[in-house]
């Protein structure tokens, strides 16, 4: 579709996500528009003028007081058939979904008038009469309607009769066992109908979208459905283009052009059409068939008669064999391969060659190797953007085989992509509560970066730059949600996140070793070699993590006083680079680590001493510090004093959560009393989840089957299903939300049965205390 479908037309946005098709010269007039409201306490009153104060409780009400450039905006739902029988207004819902008419004769009906816009009204349940029936009009639109029929209905869903220069944008249609979702008679002309959803049955002689009339256009829709076809251009029709579109399902052919001359039918997608893809036949003349896409797997499960043969992907009957230009399609289906055209007769791609001297561009395989820049730009009707209005792009690693201006295009409806891959890495310094964001090693799509926008998860607004880096300080400590959004400079983008936690100046937690789920402890006062082995958190298992400057941290433990201090050196004895609470102050680099924040929540140390990394060796023997890489025995999970040796009390009950069965068996709340089956560790498992690890058993709680069946501490990691985020509540209690399935858990039943996390709000029962 060219400027010139456009001639002598103008866009006009009257509200967000609304446009309007008005005439240049049109009165559209900024003047006060009245007011329709028939909902509960508006206080409408027909006649009392349709101020916002008083509106209107009908829509007729409101088009017999409207003048000429003003809106009527409106809000309910109305059981009327409204005659628009004035030019130069607009009937406008108040906001998206806020106007419905709805009945068996509901609907609108336009006559003999001229800049009419209908704008985000639904029409539903109509049995009697099109939804929209206009006719003799000028620069009429519908705009985002919802038309629903009802299954008794017969005739079109929306009929067009003697409309020229307008427009219906948006528009969809579930239209059951009308004749036509959408008809346009034979006076019908320069009208475009663009991003419509048109789905109809499979009634005798239906179709989706029946085109009789001439120069029209219809882009960027999705068809479906009908008996003969899904988009039909009848006899006498003239000049029309079909572009852009989905056309799919039809019991009859996809686009069926039957004695239309002059039809541009390019860069379509057709699949599942029981009798082929694009027929052309009849006294049809100078057709354009080209860009296309037409597959054509049928069989009973689609909804087709097995008995009845596919027809061809693209076919040329009658008259119209000789002057139809057919070329740059794919056409392809896994049988009868010799089937795919017909030209007196089924053929394959090479006898359709032969026999029309068409095709020379055609391919008979369907795969993005094939579609992909390799269109013809200059066939009647292309567009410079595909079917979701992106523009076309150029796959630097594919050769450009296509024809015309732009030798890059795609065939079929949409244009193939690959926007930019985001590589995100994020440095905390930690004493100066800052982030150093860095996004050069993103890998640009097929056209270049063009811009960064950096979104720090705090409260300041997002950064927007052309380099890749960006630092931020932040006001606290915390955990905050980073993302870095790459925008290629066709518009494209795309983002990747990372949470990342900057602490106090000073935390006391406990370390929980991930590879064997037990807390790293000071042993004997910290006279001794630290080891992971403990299974509860006492003073030798609490460490104060401190800032010393930058990323750097030394941990000092709770037991003695003493700076975890890694030991190295010639006269160290065998198991150097062991690990004790041995130093008074943090004077050398064997007191000094950095912290990783690993994907998983976990945590790791890095010593300054030796650059290698602290090991629990399993728990089974002495800590160390000499690993060159992170591995399960390398990562830790905080868990801070606060949060440890929690109990949660059922509101519902005041009863305890419990472990049941030393965690055999699913928790539930129903102890009086604590002892080690009802005590829990909040573990930190990064950007602001944690996960409960069971004082019973030594395991992590988990929302069993994604959620679908209750809690019960039997893993020995932490994944999605074992992550959930505590909510405070206003009365005090806590709430607990499952990140596999964003649902609260719940004392189901009362507390009479086990804990399960498959609420959607809280509760009386979704309510705990600490």
């Amino acid at each position: 579709m060219g400027k010139s479908l456009l001639s002598g037309l103008t866009i006009v946005v009257v509200a967000a996500g609304v446009g309007l098709v008005a005439g240049a010269g049109s009165a559209f007039a900024a003047t006060t528009p009245l007011y329709v409201d028939n909902t509960f306490g508006s206080g409408c009153s027909d006649t009392g003028g349709g101020s916002q104060s008083k509106p209107f409780c009908t829509i007729t009400a409101a088009v017999g007081a409207l003048a000429p450039g003003q809106t009527a905006q409106i809000t309910g739902v109305f059981n009327e058939r409204v005659t628009v029988n004035k030019s130069d207004v607009t009937l406008q819902a108040s906001a998206a979904g806020a106007a419905r008419v709805a009945g068996p004769s509901a609907g609108f009906a336009v006559d003999g008038q001229h800049d009419v816009a209908i704008l985000g009204i639904d029409v539903l349940n109509v049995a009697s009469a099109p939804a929209f029936a206009v006719s003799n009009g000028v620069r009429i639109s519908v705009v985002d309607a919802s038309v629903t029929m009802a299954n008794e209905a017969t005739g079109p869903a929306i009929r067009l009769s003697a409309v020229t220069d307008s427009a219906l944008t948006g528009v969809k249609v579930d239209g059951g066992a009308v004749s036509a979702g959408l008809a346009l008679d034979a006076a019908t002309s320069r009208t475009v109908l663009k991003g419509l959803t048109v789905s109809v049955g499979r009634p005798a002689g239906s179709v989706a979208v029946d085109i009789a009339g001439s120069n029209n256009t219809i882009v960027n829709s999705r068809t479906y459905g009908g008996a003969v076809a899904v988009i039909a251009l009848r006899p006498g029709a003239a000049g029309n283009t079909v572009v852009n579109n989905t056309v799919m399902s039809g019991h009859g052919v996809g686009i069926l052009n039957n004695g239309a001359t002059g039809t541009a039918i390019t860069n379509n997608s057709l699949d599942f059409n029981c009798l082929g893809g694009i027929r052309v036949a009849g006294a049809s003349a100078g057709v354009s068939v080209q860009n296309n896409v037409a597959t054509g797997d049928v069989s009973s499960t689609t909804g087709c008669d097995p008995a009845i043969p596919s027809g061809p992907e693209i076919g040329l009957y009658d008259g119209a064999a000789g002057t139809t230009v057919v070329d740059y399609n794919a056409v392809s289906r896994s049988a009868a391969p010799n089937s795919l055209y017909w030209w007196n007769g089924p053929l394959g791609l090479a006898g359709f060659r032969a026999a029309s001297g068409q095709a020379a561009h055609d391919t008979d395989v369907a795969d993005q190797a094939h579609l992909e820049d390799s269109a013809n730009s200059a066939a009647p009707g292309y567009q410079s953007t595909d079917s979701f209005g992106q523009p076309r792009e150029d796959n630097p690693a594919q050769p450009d085989t296509g024809a015309g201006p732009v030798t890059y295009a795609d065939r079929g409806n949409s244009e193939f992509i690959r926007g930019p891959y985001p590589i995100v890495t994020v440095v905390a310094d930690q004493a100066g509560n800052s982030v150093t964001v860095d996004a050069s090693r993103t890998v640009p799509g097929y056209v270049p970066i063009a811009k960064y926008r950096f979104d720090f998860g705090d409260s300041t607004s997002q950064v927007t730059q052309t380099s890749p880096v960006a630092t931020h300080h932040y006001s606290t400590p915390g955990t905050y949600s980073i993302s870095v959004t790459a925008v290629d400079v066709n518009g494209f983008s795309a983002t990747q996140q990372q949470s990342k936690s900057l602490w106090p100046a000073a935390r006391t937690f406990a370390l929980l070793a991930h590879d064997n789920n037990r807390y790293v402890s000071a042993t004997e006062g910290g006279n001794t070699q630290m080891r992971a082995y403990q299974s509860t958190i006492g003073e030798a298992e609490l460490f104060e993590l401190v800032k010393v400057g930058g990323d750097v941290v030394a941990l000092r433990s709770r037991v003695n006083g003493q700076y975890f201090t890694v030991l190295v050196g010639p006269d160290v004895p065998a198991g150097s680079n062991v690990v004790g609470a041995w130093s008074a102050s943090t004077s050398g680099d064997d007191t000094l680590f950095t912290i990783t924040n690993n994907a998983d929540g976990t945590i790791s140390l890095r010593s300054l001493v030796n650059g290698k990394y602290l090991s629990s060796n399993h728990g089974v023997g002495m800590m160390t510090a000499d690993r060159a890489t992170i591995g399960p025995w390398e990562e830790f999970s905080p868990v801070d004093a606060a949060n440890a040796t929690v109990t949660l009390r059922a509101g519902v009950n005041n009863r305890y959560v419990t472990a049941e069965n030393g965690g055999n068996s699913p928790l539930i709340a129903n102890r009086t009393a604590i002892g080690f089956w009802e005590q829990f560790d909040l573990v930190d498992a990064g950007g602001g989840w944690v996960a409960l690890y069971s004082r019973a058993n030594g395991l992590f709680v988990t929302a069993e089957a994604g959620g679908n069946q209750p809690l019960i501490a039997n893993r020995a990691a932490v994944g999605p299903w074992e992550k959930f985020k505590v909510i405070a509540n206003a009365d005090g209690s806590i709430s607990l939300l499952a990140g596999v399935n964003n649902r609260y858990v719940t004392a189901e039943n009362g507390g009479n049965s086990s804990l399960i996390a498959n609420r959607t709000a809280i509760g009386p029962w979704e309510k705990f205390d600490r």
